[in-house]
């Protein structure tokens, strides 16, 4: 349900599916908030151009406990 949503609502498949599992593991883990309950926020998100659901983060390697991720998002506009 999620992941058809999230592709309905114009993410790529890669990353409506990268989403659900997020979802799921929000839900399995007690954290509903970030759950299924936030899903129409995600989708709204990137209905309204807030979220790029077709770019493809870069994830950088930074210290052992911390990672720098790129999501292509042209903050200035």
């Amino acid at each position: 349900m999620t992941v058809k949503a999230l592709f309905g609502a114009g993410e790529s498949i890669k990353s409506a599916s990268s989403m659900g599992k997020a979802v799921r593991a929000a839900e399995r883990d007690g954290i509903s908030s970030h759950g299924m309950l936030y899903v129409p926020t995600y989708c709204e998100h990137v209905k309204c151009g807030k979220v790029d659901g077709s770019t493809n983060p870069e994830v950088f390697s930074g210290r052992l406990s911390a990672l720098l991720v790129d999501a292509k998002q042209d903050l200035l506009n």
